[in-house]
């Protein structure tokens, strides 16, 4: 196996878009998709076979959960549905090039305005 973690929290090796409200959400996910087509493309060409891909980084979902809402991550907004599923896209995505795909789950990390959210306050 030559593998890698790829990390979402605070958006360190995916993606990284700044402005996430100054484009239409199409767009955005555009964006973010063609961002992990390009990341996965550099890494077959590095060799590497499998991702570690960190799905939930924080008290937040990369993919549609019944018990955690939205990461902040994809819109800028906890909670706020990206327009497509991220952990699938990636599955997708990285199937097409063999790579294998683990879900990265971080149990501890926990934000602040995550406890706001859950709170209602916000």
């Amino acid at each position: 196996m030559r593998g890698i973690w790829l990390a979402t929290v605070s958006r360190l090796d995916w993606h990284r878009f700044p402005r996430l409200t100054l484009v239409t959400p199409t767009s955005r996910a555009r964006v973010q998709q063609q961002a992990m087509i390009d990341k996965l493309d550099h890494l077959q060409r590095l060799g590497i076979n499998t991702v570690f891909f960190q799905v939930k980084p924080d008290g937040t979902a990369l993919w549609p959960s019944k018990i955690l809402p939205w990461s902040d991550l994809m819109t800028g907004k906890i909670g706020e549905n990206p327009g497509y599923d991220p952990l699938q896209f990636m599955l997708d995505e990285a199937h097409k090039r063999g790579m294998k795909v683990h879900a990265w789950f971080n149990p501890i990390a926990y934000r602040l305005i995550r406890a706001r959210y859950y709170q209602g306050t916000e």
